[in-house]
């Protein structure tokens, strides 16, 4: 799967929490400092080819000019998660203007450099998949305490199976 096929998984399901939203979501991370949430949606769970059942919740924030965002998708168990981040990393790794860079040690997770397109974070807890975004490092480690950061693994490099 090329980036642009990543981007549009990542723009698809943002959307699809967007549109296909209920309330009761279980996970309620926290307003970065000074921001506001703008909007924030959840999925029921649907089956996905190679992924089996998975929901998916949004959120966005807005402080000034800055936006952060944190899309969390729950997957039906621990290897499904771990197969789904993966290749997620690999889809966005594939195109050029994205890059891994080295987080600081109180960063839990996998961080990319997009070009003009800021950093964004993937990280593993159990079934659960995080993907987090702001325009820098420094925005984005604002946030993660409030996101239960500390308890995110690294996503494994090429662990799904190549059909996907």
């Amino acid at each position: 799967m090329n980036f642009r096929l990543g981007v549009w998984l990542y723009v698809l399901c943002f959307s699809w929490v967007m549109m296909n939203s209920s309330s009761g979501m279980a996970f309620e991370p926290a307003n970065p400092p000074g921001s506001q949430l703008i909007d924030s949606k959840k999925t029921e769970p649907a089956q996905m080819r190679g992924f089996g059942q998975v929901a998916a919740k949004g959120w966005l924030w807005q402080d000034g000019k800055e936006r952060f965002s944190l899309v969390s998708f729950t997957c039906q168990d621990t290897d499904t998660a771990r197969i789904l981040g993966s290749k997620y990393l690999e889809d966005l790794l594939a195109y050029g203007a994205v890059s891994l860079v080295r987080a600081s040690p109180e960063i839990k997770g996998t961080m990319l450099q997009v070009r003009h397109g800021g950093v964004w974070l993937l990280g593993l807890n159990k079934n659960e998949v995080y993907v987090a975004t702001a325009a820098t490092a420094e925005k984005l480690r604002t946030c993660l305490a409030g996101w239960q950061n500390a308890v995110w693994q690294d996503v494994p490099r090429l662990a799904y199976p190549r059909y996907l």
